[in-house]
């Protein structure tokens, strides 16, 4: 039965570090992430829809922190009915970015190392992906709530990524990469910069998407990047210790896996999607956040998480 809600945040949510998994003084190559698991459900989100609450029970099953934190997060959205809201957006997307965003537990580091080394093959990811359903709630969700104009040229967010103790470096000026996680950014330079300057990041995105209101700490102004943008490595200096690197996106996302639930596959090349052809896609998916609020006006489908 569905319902009509206003869903406000609550002091649950603790902004996420910018960073990825530190390992002191590491330095990594900045490439196409070819191990990324980058599934986007292009053509399968119906599929999906009715497939994820069965994965999603048996991961909440087998995985104590998922399970208390799902819960945690469900009982942390205050509910209000009788509300004429836009469609799309359901109540398992809003708790996909809460639990991703409580940095007082590993699991978004679990969620970010799974989606970069589980994606080597098909078998990988069916034998050890442990979040098919939080990945495709979160990876939904992020869909929804992105503007269809971010691609065009002149409506590419800057935003920017601190990293401590790993230094990237780009192989070539030009290169174009992928992220190959889930990447939290911040709109403010100051804020990013808090979190590390092994490397700091300046990006241009059309993928990323604000997710402020879902964080108690608004001021943060937290972009979250999905793992399949592709991004042309437009700058790249040393500046003492730091290494700083400018990413422009092309407008573009890059998978090899689509739909991997249903159909059993990871393709040979990266199915390039652009932008514009995603809001096509999405069309009047994407509701209404309200900004300088703690509500988020969604219309909601329950999804039983006990």
């Amino acid at each position: 039965m569905m319902c009509f809600l206003t869903i406000a945040v609550v002091p649950y949510v603790i902004f996420i570090s910018l960073q990825i998994p530190q390992t002191k003084g590491k330095i990594l190559v900045l490439d196409m992430a070819p191990d990324a698991f980058d599934d986007a459900y292009t053509g399968c989100v119906e599929d999906m829809e009715h497939v994820a609450p069965i994965l999603f029970h048996k991961e909440m099953a087998q995985h104590k922190l998922f399970r208390e934190s799902w819960q945690a997060a469900t009982a942390s959205l205050k509910s209000y009915q009788n509300l004429s809201l836009p469609p799309g957006f359901q109540i398992q997307h809003a708790v996909a970015i809460v639990v991703y965003t409580n940095s007082s537990n590993p699991l978004h580091r679990e969620l970010n190392s799974a989606v970069r080394k589980q994606g080597r093959s098909f078998e990988v990811y069916m034998e050890h992906f442990p979040f098919k359903a939080w990945h495709f709630y979160l990876t939904r969700a992020l869909q929804l709530l992105r503007a269809p104009e971010s691609c065009k040229e002149d409506s590419q967010q800057t935003v920017f990524r601190g990293v401590g103790n790993i230094h990237f470096k780009p192989k070539k000026l030009q290169d174009n990469i992928r992220l190959g996680q889930f990447s939290s950014t911040s709109e403010e330079q100051q804020v990013a910069q808090r979190f590390g300057n092994a490397t700091f990041f300046t990006l241009s995105t059309c993928f990323g998407v604000s997710i402020k209101n879902f964080s108690v700490f608004p001021d943060e102004r937290e972009v979250l990047i999905p793992p399949n943008e592709v991004f042309s490595v437009s700058n790249f200096s040393q500046d003492g210790t730091r290494s700083l690197v400018t990413l422009r996106s092309l407008g573009q996302t890059c998978s090899n896996f689509n739909c991997a639930y249903l159909r059993k596959e990871k393709n040979q090349n990266c199915e390039i999607k652009s932008g514009n052809i995603n809001s096509m896609i999405l069309g009047k998916m994407a509701p209404w956040l309200f900004v300088g609020t703690q509500l988020l006006h969604l219309r909601i489908f329950y999804l039983n998480s006990s």
